[in-house]
């Protein structure tokens, strides 16, 4: 048993050293582990560190990107900015170049113009030197004929009662002295009296070609001047000798139409660029383009504008009806100067009022018309029943009106009343209205000479004596007229 027990216990103590040789190499092991694992701890720390020090340089890489972004629009609003003040600078520059090519066009037609003007004064030498030679042939005629006394100055009008059988130079006899004379005439702002156009101007050879030069040499004067209008003593020299050319006649040479042409559109290019419109000056032109049959080749509305600035002159009617414009004389200067047409006047205003009565529109402009014919029928006085429909729908404002549209029509229907008061109308047409009219007899018409109202001077047709409307006065008291409408009007109430 003991020898057992020595056995085991030897076999014990042997597996035990072999227990403790193998916890001595694992214990070396795990101190190896520990070794490996700090080592990988340390190395795990350095990257930790160099991981944050990455992260802190990606910080300052994206702040300094965003600072860049930053810079980027900033550059990029500024490149914006440059791009358009370049268009800008690039736009004044386009428009430099165009007045510096227009400053040399205009001096090239200045250069024109003075090369022209120089052959004009060269001409007008020439022809003071005929006219010179001519003077002195006429001095020594009159001398030898003892008539020296009937002489007129040089520095006037040479006499044009020249008689055929009279020795004349035919070298010179196309610049006759008395159209140079009457053309200096013009130049110093003189007029002539109608006895002297009517008897003078026939005598010409060619009156057109001649008031055709003065009105041409007017208008060049003009131009050079600086000026956008002729001025009224030139003006009161031509106008009698256009009225004087429309009676006479002008001869039918095909240039001096196509001349009277090119003056004509130089003349209304300079009125349309004149700010205050001349009435003699309109009625110049009007009486211009009436003389050398230029009337068909101005647009119709282009005349009846300027015949709108003289439509008050007494011979206004007359003018019309050469101009082919009777059918637009304005319904007041009807009146005014007793002009018969198709339809009464009276008929046309009817139809006038009848118009705005089915309008559906409530325009300013039909307001302003129901104005001007309330203003004519107090003028001139006429009894013209007006619906009260019609005066209330213009003057009610439209937010009431649609308010109270029911209340009002009931109203109307209930109590169809309307007003007598006074106007003007100037736009009227076809003739037909079921309400009364009647115009007092023996109305005093007034006509007016050219350029004497100043009721209409400087006012257009339409404008002329536009005033504010008022009641008529009842010839018993002092109240406006209000009258009930017998016969209702066909709509009477409708809103």
């Amino acid at each position: 048993m003991v020898e057992e027990c020595a056995a085991e216990k030897i076999f014990k103590e042997s597996e035990l050293s072999e227990i403790m040789k193998s916890w001595r190499q694992t214990q070396l092991e795990l101190e190896r582990y520990h070794a490996q694992v700090r080592a990988e701890m340390e190395s795990l720390r350095k990257l930790d560190e160099e991981a944050e020090r990455k992260l802190k340089d990606l910080t300052l890489v994206e702040d300094k990107i965003a600072e860049c972004e930053k810079m980027f629009e900033t550059r990029s609003s500024e490149v914006v900015s440059k791009e358009k003040e370049l268009e800008v600078l690039s736009q004044k520059i386009d428009l430099r170049e165009q007045t510096v090519m227009s400053l040399n066009s205009d001096m090239k037609e200045a250069c024109q113009r003075m090369e022209n003007i120089q052959k004009l004064i060269e001409e007008r030498s020439a022809q003071c030197e005929s006219l010179e030679l001519l003077i002195e042939k006429h001095n020594e005629q009159l001398a030898s004929a003892e008539i020296a006394p009937a002489l007129t100055p040089v520095n006037n009008v040479l006499s044009l009662d020249v008689k055929p059988e009279e020795p004349i130079n035919n070298s010179v006899a196309s610049h006759l002295p008395n159209e140079d004379a009457l053309l200096r005439d013009i130049e110093d702002s003189t007029s002539l009296s109608l006895n002297e156009v009517s008897t003078e101007l026939p005598m010409f050879k060619d009156p057109g070609r001649f008031i055709l030069t003065s009105v041409e040499k007017a208008l060049t004067d003009a131009s050079e001047r600086g000026e956008l209008s002729l001025k009224e003593p030139i003006l009161m020299a031509l106008v009698p000798l256009l009225e004087e050319l429309t009676r006479v006649g002008i001869s039918t040479d095909p240039g001096l139409q196509s001349d009277a042409t090119k003056v004509a559109r130089e003349w209304v290019r300079m009125m349309e660029a004149s700010v205050e419109k001349s009435q003699l000056e309109a009625w110049g032109f009007l009486q211009f383009i009436l003389a050398f049959g230029l009337v068909k080749g101005i647009k119709q509305d282009e005349t009846l504008q300027l015949a709108s600035h003289v439509a008050h002159f007494r011979q206004a009617p007359k003018l019309f009806e050469s101009l082919g414009l009777t059918h637009v004389i304005p319904t007041r200067f009807m009146f005014y100067f007793k002009v018969e047409n198709k339809f009464s006047p009276l008929e046309l205003l009817k139809e006038q009022i009848n118009n705005l009565r089915l309008s559906q529109a409530e325009a300013n402009r039909d307001a302003a018309t129901l104005r001007d014919i309330m203003e004519l029928i107090e003028d001139f006085k006429f009894e013209i029943d007006i619906p009260v429909d019609l005066i209330f729908k213009f003057m009610v404002p439209r937010d009431f009106q649609i308010l109270n549209q029911r209340v009002q029509s009931a109203h109307m229907q209930a109590s169809n009343t309307v007003f007598q008061n006074s106007c003007i109308a100037t736009d009227v047409s076809n003739p037909s209205l079921p309400t009364s009219f009647s115009s007092a007899p023996n109305q005093p018409v007034e006509t007016y000479e050219a350029g004497g109202s100043t009721e209409f001077q400087g006012q257009s047709s339409h404008q002329a004596g536009f005033k504010r409307p008022r009641g008529v006065e009842d010839p018993e008291g002092s109240s406006p007229v209000i009258r009930p409408c017998i016969n209702r009007p066909p709509g009477f109430g409708r809103f």
